[in-house]
C-alpha cells in the first residue's frame, strides 16, 4: 500500500519501494557513477599512482629549492655589482645628457680641422644624437666651454641642416620600464624558472642520470678498492640470476600439466639450491579465494660445512594442527652410519620417511587436507657426496576441493528383508505404509507376583488397600497441639560464655592472604575486593 504524498511505485509485493537518496538519484541521472565523477577518480588515480609513488620518493627537498633560490639571488647580486655590464658599440642615444655633450663636443673638433671626418661623416655622428642643434647651441650658450671647442660647435652647427632635429631617422630617447615590470623581469620570473629548472633536473638525475651512469662508476670504483665489497656484490648477483632463474622455472613448472589424481595443484613453487647460498624455503598453502590452509618449506637437515647432506621437507596442516616432515639424503650420507643415526632420530618411521635423493626422486606428505609432492626436477653432488646444487619442485593439493570436484558413486540399493515385502511408492512419492499391517510386536510384559490384573489387563490397585503405614512422630515436648498454633520458642544462643555447644566466639572475618605481587599489580591495588574487611 502506497502512503500518501509518496511519489514512488509499488513493488512486486504491492509495497512502496522508498525513493533513492538523492546522491544516488544523480548517479542515476549521470549513468551510473556519473561522467564527472568518472574524471574525478582518474584525476585522483593518477595523482596517486604518478606522483606519490613514482614522483614524490625523488622529489628536490626543500634544502634543494634553498640552495637554488640562494643561487639565483647570489648570482643577480653578482651580475649588478662585481660584474656590471660594459657596453661596447651601443648607440649613443643611450647615453646620459653629459656623455651626449661629450659625443658633440669631440664631433665638432675632429670636423673642424677636417683631417678626421668630413662634412657627411659630421653629420652622421651628430644625428645619432637626439636633439643635436639644441644641445649644441645649449652648449654655446652655457659658456663652460673654451674659445676653441666653442669655435668648433659653431662650426659644426652651420654644417647641420635646419631641420635636422625631424628629420626621418632621428634617435629617440627611451622609454624606460616601471619598477613593477623590473621586479617582474629581474626576481618574479627568474625564480620561477629556477624553480621549474631545478625540479627537471633533480628528477632526471635521479631517474636516469645516476641509476643508469654514476652508480656503477661508483659502484665499480668500490668494488676495485674494497674487496668485500666486491665479495657482496658479487653475491648480490648470483642471488639476483638465481631469483630469474627461479622465476622462469616456476612459470615453466606452472605450465606443466598435473599427473596427481587430485588434478591441479593450488600451490606450485621450486626451490633452488646452490653452494654458498643460504636455504631456508617456506611456502604458504592458500586457495583461489585466499583461505589459509596450511604451510610448507625445505630446510638443511644435515649440514657437512659448507655443504649440506640432507635436506628436510616439512608440511603443516592448519586443520589438524600437524606438522610431518620427511628427508632427502644423498647417498653418501645414506650409507654413513652416524649420519644416517642423527636423521633417524629426526623422523617417525626412517622406513618410509627418509629418501635417498636421486634425479627425478620424489616423496609424498599427506595429512586429512593436504597432500604435498617434492621432487628433484635436477639434483648434482660434490666430491664429498653432498649436494651442490638442485631444483626441488614443491606441488600441494586440497584433497577437500579434489573431492568436491569429483563425481561421488551412486549409493547400491538396500537388500530386501525376507519378511518384508519391499515398498512401492504412492503416487504422491511416500512410500506406501500397507506394507507394515502385518508386523507382529511382543506381548506386553507380564504383571508382578501377587498382583491380579483386570479387564484391561492393567494391575488391579486393590491390591495394595491392605498396606500398613507407620504412624507420625509425636510433638515436642511441651506443645498443646498442632491444631492450637502454640509453639514454644527456642533459647537464646549464647553470645558469648560456655553453654551447651561450648565457648562460643564473635565472628572474625577470614584472615587475608598475604600479596606477594604488589609489584606485579599495575593497578596499585584499587581493583582488590574483600567481602568482609580490607587493608
Amino acid at each position: 500500500m502506497q502512503m500518501p504524498g509518496q511519489n514512488t511505485p509499488p513493488d512486486q509485493s504491492g509495497q512502496a519501494v522508498p525513493a533513492p537518496p538523492a546522491q544516488e538519484q544523480k548517479k542515476q541521472d549521470d549513468g551510473g557513477g556519473g561522467f564527472i565523477d568518472g574524471i574525478r577518480q582518474t584525476i585522483i588515480d593518477n595523482y596517486n599512482g604518478l606522483y606519490k609513488i613514482v614522483l614524490k620518493p625523488r622529489m628536490p627537498e626543500g634544502v634543494v629549492y634553498t640552495m637554488a633560490i640562494i643561487g639565483m639571488f647570489f648570482g643577480l647580486i653578482w651580475a649588478y655589482t662585481a660584474a656590471s655590464i660594459v657596453f661596447v658599440d651601443a648607440n649613443p642615444n643611450r647615453l646620459n645628457e653629459g656623455a651626449q655633450n661629450q659625443w658633440l663636443q669631440m664631433v665638432a673638433v675632429a670636423s673642424n680641422s677636417g683631417s678626421v671626418y668630413g662634412d657627411e661623416t659630421a653629420i652622421a655622428l651628430a644625428q645619432a644624437i637626439p636633439n643635436p642643434r639644441a644641445q649644441i647651441e645649449a652648449l654655446i650658450a652655457s659658456g663652460e666651454l673654451n674659445p676653441s671647442d666653442q669655435q668648433a660647435l659653431q662650426t659644426l652647427l652651420t654644417k647641420l641642416p635646419a631641420d635636422i632635429d625631424t628629420a626621418e631617422g632621428t634617435a629617440q630617447e627611451i622609454t624606460r620600464p616601471s619598477i613593477l615590470i623590473n621586479l617582474l623581469n629581474v626576481v618574479i620570473l627568474p625564480l620561477i624558472l629556477v624553480v621549474v629548472i631545478t625540479v627537471v633536473l633533480i628528477l632526471l638525475w635521479r631517474f636516469l642520470i645516476y641509476d643508469n651512469i654514476v652508480a656503477p662508476i661508483l659502484q665499480r670504483i668500490r668494488e676495485a678498492t674494497d674487496p668485500e665489497e666486491a665479495a657482496r656484490a658479487q653475491k648480490a648477483r648470483d642471488e639476483l640470476k638465481i631469483q630469474q632463474e627461479q622465476r622462469r622455472l616456476r612459470e615453466e613448472l606452472a605450465a606443466q600439466a598435473s599427473d596427481s589424481d587430485l588434478g591441479e595443484p593450488i600451490m606450485t613453487q621450486l626451490a633452488i639450491f646452490q653452494t654458498g647460498r643460504s636455504f631456508d624455503e617456506s611456502y604458504e598453502i592458500e586457495t583461489e579465494a585466499g583461505d589459509f590452509l596450511g604451510q610448507s618449506g625445505a630446510v638443511i637437515a644435515e649440514a657437512v660445512d659448507p655443504t649440506p647432506s640432507a635436506i628436510e621437507i616439512w608440511l603443516f596442516d592448519m586443520f589438524s594442527s600437524r606438522n610431518i616432515a620427511k628427508v632427502f639424503v644423498t647417498p653418501s650420507a645414506n650409507s654413513d652410519p652416524s649420519v644416517r643415526s642423527r636423521i633417524e632420530a629426526d623422523v617417525d618411521n626412517p622406513a618410509t620417511d627418509i629418501i635417498v635423493a636421486e634425479p627425478s626422486k620424489s616423496l609424498t606428505i599427506d595429512t586429512d587436507k593436504l597432500r604435498l609432492q617434492a621432487k628433484f626436477a635436477s639434483v648434482n653432488f660434490d666430491a664429498s657426496g653432498n649436494f651442490d646444487k638442485f631444483n626441488l619442485q614443491m606441488r600441494a593439493w586440497n584433497k577437500d576441493e579434489a573431492t568436491a570436484g569429483s563425481t561421488p558413486p551412486m549409493p547400491s540399493a538396500p537388500a530386501p528383508v525376507p519378511t518384508m515385502p519391499a515398498p512401492s511408492p504412492a503416487p504422491s512419492g511416500a512410500p506406501d505404509m500397507s506394507v507394515y499391517d502385518d508386523i507382529q510386536f511382543d506381548p506386553p510384559p507380564a504383571p508382578p507376583s501377587g498382583a491380579t490384573t483386570g479387564s484391561s489387563g492393567l494391575p488391579d490397585m486393590s491390591t495394595y488397600d491392605g498396606i500398613q503405614f507407620d504412624p507420625p512422630p509425636a510433638p515436642p515436648s511441651g506443645s498443646s497441639g498442632m491444631g492450637q498454633g502454640n509453639f514454644s520458642a527456642p533459647p537464646p544462643l549464647p553470645s558469648s560464655g560456655s553453654g551447651q555447644f561450648g565457648t562460643m566466639q564473635p565472628l572474625q572475618p577470614p584472615p587475608l592472604m598475604p600479596d606477594d605481587d604488589d609489584d606485579d599489580d599495575p593497578f596499585g591495588g584499587t581493583g582488590d575486593f574483600t567481602p568482609l574487611g580490607g587493608r
